[in-house]
């Protein structure tokens, strides 16, 4: 039973979506170049996600370079400023051996120096 409604509701439909149904010429061109207009605008909607999409990516591309330039030249001072501190060391003539060896091992570490 509930098949034989069901079918009969479907061919009820697509005789319906065949023929006309009442629906005037001016309305049926209405329609469609409302579905145009859609269309357009959501082509005009993507194209302005997509240039959004570039935008941020082309301003976190130069971020991402900028923090690289920055890590580096850190990176830079940091190894001078070790390299200063072992000449320090090493010109200072009360350093022990102990300690130069010691510095030897762990160049990232600081000697402490004793008063």
């Amino acid at each position: 039973m509930k098949k034989q409604i069901y079918y009969g509701l479907v061919i009820g439909i697509i005789c319906l979506s065949l023929s006309s149904c009442g629906i005037s010429k001016e309305i049926r061109v209405a329609s469609i170049n409302l579905v145009e207009k859609q269309k357009v605008a959501l082509e005009a909607h993507k194209s302005f996600h997509k240039a959004t999409i570039g935008t941020l990516s082309m301003y976190l591309d130069a971020e991402l370079i900028r923090s690289n330039k920055v890590y580096a030249d850190a990176l830079k001072n940091y190894n001078k400023a070790m390299l200063d501190e072992i000449k320090k060391i090493y010109s200072n003539t009360s350093t022990t051996e102990v300690d130069k060896k010691w510095l030897k091992k762990n160049p990232d570490k600081k000697l402490r120096v004793l008063l």
